[in-house]
């Protein structure tokens, strides 16, 4: 049997970012049976495959998607200058 896959975000009071994160990550064939971890435990965030809204890193590469860093300057392109959210 293959292992759940968990998604990681922040514990605490819940926002419309990490909230959607995590539904567009759930259409996802990988992750539609996916665990939602809450925590802001550092030791537990590293251990899961991905994370949204929490984290303090911006890397695709490695399925971390938060935006609160200094220094993360990513937008939507196209002439817009809003900053990405985690979704």
């Amino acid at each position: 049997s293959q292992a759940i896959q968990k998604i990681g975000t922040h514990s605490g009071k819940f926002h419309c970012d990490e909230a959607l994160a995590c539904f567009m990550l759930k259409l996802l064939p990988e992750f539609k049976n996916a665990e939602i971890v809450r925590t802001r435990d550092s030791k537990i965030l590293d251990t899961l495959p991905v994370l949204v809204d929490v984290g303090g890193t911006y890397d695709p590469s490695k399925h971390r998607y938060d935006h609160h860093q200094r220094g993360f300057e990513e937008v939507f392109g196209n002439g817009y200058s809003t900053k990405l959210s985690s979704a």
